[in-house]
């Protein structure tokens, strides 16, 4: 479950393509993994946006720890695993509840 609430300013996410997408909500989402809880804070919530990307900067200012393999990625918090993404080509996907 997430925490959505409008932004306190209007702002826009530019992707790759050059198009700009206007910031609907900001909030928290939960991330799980096993028995460990871990949760990304001021994530924005841009619905005309194809798919949903993650910054690795915004979770290291976090103090997560983001770790890349040839077989996915691990998202660490405090040393211990909060969730992890496998790798699908040059694309991570993480596990999102």
């Amino acid at each position: 479950m997430s925490y959505l609430e409008k932004p306190e300013q209007p702002g826009v996410v530019e992707t790759g393509d050059e198009t700009s997408h206007s910031i609907e909500d900001v909030g928290k989402v939960p991330l799980n993994h096993v028995e460990q809880k871990g949760k990304l804070i001021k994530v924005l919530h841009v619905p005309t946006t194809i798919k949903n990307m993650v910054s690795i900067g915004h979770m290291v200012h976090q103090g997560m720890q983001v770790q890349f393999t040839h077989l996915g990625c691990f998202i660490q918090e405090e040393g211990k695993v909060i969730t992890q993404g496998r790798r699908e080509g040059r694309i991570f996907i993480l596990e999102i509840n």
